[in-house]
């Protein structure tokens, strides 16, 4: 069995390859979006943050009829179901196994604005158990020992003045590098947050500027029913604190952006993050795009964390290569050798960060390889693939005295996307993945197989 999906990884990669005419790709917002077609649309970390929300029109327009006469703060009513199923299979390098299929998704409410300057959200997630053996947990899309849950995931004031600043108050949504959503299982990361955001367009010198900044209290990982501090989720059981937090970008031209990111917790440690992205067009469809990033954390205070007293870096550099729904992918990064990149407060934002392995141990050098494909340009709008290959090497121990080396690794990561244009079934969403991570010396290779199915369905 593991034999044949390896076999089915490589020949699916060959097939994209094939498939795409020779050209271009790469691992998408960490494998949660479905791949764009062109480098222009490819999104940087800190530009997810600023990200715009989406309209979507109701599938009831007759509930939107009945209420049209009432005030903005009803009449604006957002409420949607998203619903997902999700099937996870694991063959770990232990030899262990972990194995659910879970059903449920989301339900979720934002009011319209109350005197153009206030209104309310909540959202209400649950994971249930189609099957879920009890001896192969771990998968992270129940609770821990395969049970499942019900949480009020969100709960939030937002107040704005202006046209584009807002203050967004108590439990929310966070989508910053290394403290986000997570969105990779059934039910995203949340968070008890006080956080102050906006925009400024037509600065001199630096063009659109969007900031956030803020006091993240408390985290809900996905797979918890209850909201804990910072610092006790980076791993100090008595931990009582809570971050500080500010990002800024600026949008000198519409191709190219910088980005800074710090997140301060006391007794625990703190992480600088910087990015650039800049892209070009020419002719017959063709782009390139050039990104870098750099990762620097160290401990805090008494160091109250899984990591303890450490100090590290991350670098990478990405370059790709779009043309007609292609795209062709680059990268290389390199972590510092006294510990390897801490991120228990979401995912973090590598161009290295694939479905298995993040490649960030101490020391360790990687590069990855990667080709997407939307498959409009073949005639099939909604369809699109993507393919990565990394490779990691001369990874070392933190402990600087005891000289050991880690094991050199590899990973296949593909994915298969279809997304239904219009209809009815429009916004559902079909995917299928699968990765295959090897590592010298382990006791075996290591499989995993993701089967997702979702559908936003748009109420009011």
């Amino acid at each position: 069995m593991r034999r044949g999906v390896r076999h089915l990884f490589a020949l699916t990669g060959a097939l994209l390859l094939c498939g795409a005419g020779g050209a271009h790709a790469q691992e998408v917002n960490r494998g949660e979006a479905p791949t764009p077609d062109s480098v222009a649309d490819l999104d940087s970390a800190s530009q997810q943050t600023f990200e715009k929300e989406v309209t979507v029109y109701s599938r009831f327009p007759r509930l939107n009829r009945a209420i049209a006469s009432l005030p903005p703060f009803l009449r604006d009513t957002d409420l949607r179901f998203n619903a997902r199923t999700y099937y996870w299979d694991h063959w770990r390098d232990d030899k262990s196994q972990g194995r659910a299929w879970a059903i449920g998704g989301a339900l979720d409410y934002r009011s319209g604005w109350l005197f153009d300057a206030l209104r309310i959200g909540a959202t209400v997630y649950t994971s249930q158990p189609v099957i879920a053996p009890k001896d192969k947990g771990g998968t992270g899309l129940l609770r821990p020992g395969q049970q499942g849950y019900t949480v009020a995931g969100q709960s939030f004031l937002e107040m704005r003045y202006g046209e584009d600043h807002n203050i967004t108050l108590y439990r929310q949504i966070v989508d910053l590098p290394y403290v986000n959503k997570a969105d990779t299982r059934m039910t995203p990361n949340t968070f008890e947050a006080y956080l102050v955001r906006g925009k400024d367009e037509d600065i001199r010198w630096m063009g659109e500027i969007d900031y956030q900044a803020g006091w993240i209290e408390r985290i809900r990982r996905r797979d918890q029913s209850g909201f804990v501090k910072m610092s006790k989720a980076a791993g100090n059981p008595n931990g009582n604190e809570g971050m500080a937090s500010a990002t800024l970008r600026i949008k000198p031209r519409d191709n190219l952006s910088l980005g800074v990111t710090n997140h301060f917790v006391a007794d625990t440690f703190n992480t600088f993050y910087g990015e650039g992205s800049s892209f070009y067009t020419f002719a017959n469809d063709l782009g390139l795009r050039i990104d870098g990033q750099f990762t620097h954390q160290i401990s805090t205070g008494d160091a109250n964390s899984d990591a303890g007293e450490f100090e590290t870096w991350n670098g990478a550099l990405r370059g790709a290569l779009s043309w007609k729904g292609a795209i062709f992918t680059l990268a290389g990064s390199l972590t510092g050798d006294k510990a390897m990149i801490q991120k228990p407060w979401g995912l973090w934002p590598g161009y290295l960060g694939l479905m298995l392995s993040d490649f960030d141990r101490p020391g360790e050098s990687a590069v990855l390889l990667g080709l997407s494909y939307d498959f409009k340009n073949a005639g099939l709008p909604g369809f699109s693939a993507f393919t990565n290959f990394a490779s990691g090497f001369d990874a070392e121990s933190s402990f600087s005295d005891s000289g050991e080396r880690f094991s050199d690794q590899r990973e296949v990561d593909v994915t298969f996307d279809y997304v239904f244009p219009e209809g009815w079934l429009q916004g559902l969403w079909l995917r299928l993945r699968g990765a295959w991570l090897s590592e010298d010396g382990a006791p075996r290779d290591e499989y995993q197989l993701r089967v997702i199915v979702n559908y936003e369905l748009p109420i009011l």
